[in-house]
């Protein structure tokens, strides 16, 4: 069996349904998404955090698509475009609004499935979030093995329970190790047959998708950072216990884990409410 693994980032999508911005007007929801000042936020966070994560990847062998709304403003869309550029894992797919789910389906099939594939992982990435650099191999290692003891090919989800959260305490950027009780959006995965229309997308409340699907939590070290702020379309809610950072150790094994260089950075005018 042979799975093959395939990310996506909605980046300023504006779909209709899937966010809660989304109970305004389609032009409402156009122009919050594509106003200048939180476009230039999210490129920065995506510079940041999102993208370095990715390049770092201890296995390559992946695809991501970033899926954004094909009315985003030509400036930001051609400054992703040569952000993503020099990265072959990275394809840009452009898409008028539509269903939340559907457009979903229409990003993942827009990734070309490799030949004598048996198995697709579907992953789900932020573009203001982080992925440890070895949670690709992690996904594939897992998917592989769950494989091996599976009884049917019904699809079944991968979940990462440990991780960190950032966010501000008055002028400060601070990081906290956090564990989950139930699985976090960040690096969701769900292991379907090539054959399958569905993806990690088809539950809309990521939290409970362990009610719909067999749901493997891999426990094991901190796979993801959720950034808070006040873009965030979803409430930034711990399920389970959060644990300060302490030493300079930590902070040093923290930017290691995620490949970023924070270290003299003003997170400040990123994270500022």
């Amino acid at each position: 069996m042979l799975t093959q693994i395939k990310g996506l980032i909605r980046f300023s999508y504006p779909a209709e349904g899937g966010f809660k911005l989304n109970r305004q007007s389609e032009g409402n929801v156009a122009d919050a998404l594509f106003h200048p000042d939180r476009l230039r936020r999210r490129m920065e966070l995506f510079r940041r955090f999102t993208l370095p994560s990715l390049i770092a990847q201890t296995d390559q062998d992946f695809k991501v698509a970033i899926l954004i709304g094909e009315k985003m403003p030509v400036e930001f869309r051609k400054e992703l475009e040569d952000m993503l550029a020099p990265h072959a894992f990275a394809k840009i797919l452009a898409l008028p609004p539509m269903e939340h789910y559907k457009a979903t389906q229409v990003a993942f099939a827009a990734i070309a499935t490799q030949q004598d594939t048996s198995h697709i992982a579907t992953f789900r990435l932020d573009d203001d979030d982080a992925i440890h650099i070895e949670m690709i191999q992690r996904i594939r290692n897992l998917a592989q093995g769950l494989l091996q003891m599976r009884e049917d090919e019904r699809p079944f989800v991968i979940g990462f329970m440990h991780g960190h959260f950032m966010s501000l305490e008055g002028d400060l950027a601070v990081v906290s190790r956090v564990t989950e009780r139930t699985p976090l959006g960040v690096g969701l995965t769900m292991v379907a047959p090539a054959a399958s229309p569905v993806n990690i997308f088809v539950q809309n409340n990521h939290r409970s998708i362990a009610e719909k699907f067999d749901t493997y939590t891999d426990a094991s070290r901190p796979m993801f950072i959720r950034t808070v702020h006040d873009l965030n379309d979803s409430g930034a809610v711990n399920s389970g216990k959060m644990f300060a950072m302490e030493t300079p150790e930590d902070w040093e094994t923290f930017q290691r884990s995620f490949a970023l260089d924070l270290d003299g950075v003003n997170l400040y005018t990123l994270f500022e409410y």
